[in-house]
């Protein structure tokens, strides 16, 4: 009889020991995350914190929104709390 071998899920850190533990690990690799929560809840930090540590790894990442928010606020987030995104310059229109 043989044995049927489970496979195992690969797991990537979010850069944060203790919130991969609450995770079980981290963030399943290859797949899609919804982030989601009230406004001003640090949604779109958290987000662009996992990202840009694992594009610094050399990992390709994608970053989708449903701009629930203005894209500018988007934009002056991510350029005033992360120094390592340029900031450019979105149509109001």
């Amino acid at each position: 009889m043989k044995t049927k071998q489970i496979p195992t899920l690969q797991l990537e850190s979010t850069g944060d020991e203790s919130f991969d533990a609450i995770l079980g690990g981290g963030l399943p690799a290859q797949s899609v995350v919804v982030i989601a929560g009230e406004p001003g809840s640090g949604k779109t930090v958290l987000t662009f914190q996992i990202l840009f540590r694992a594009a610094r790894e050399g990992k390709k990442c994608l970053y989708f929104t449903t701009l629930a928010e203005p894209a500018i606020k988007s934009s002056d987030t991510c350029s005033s709390s992360i120094s390592l995104m340029p900031r450019y310059s979105i149509s109001r229109s």
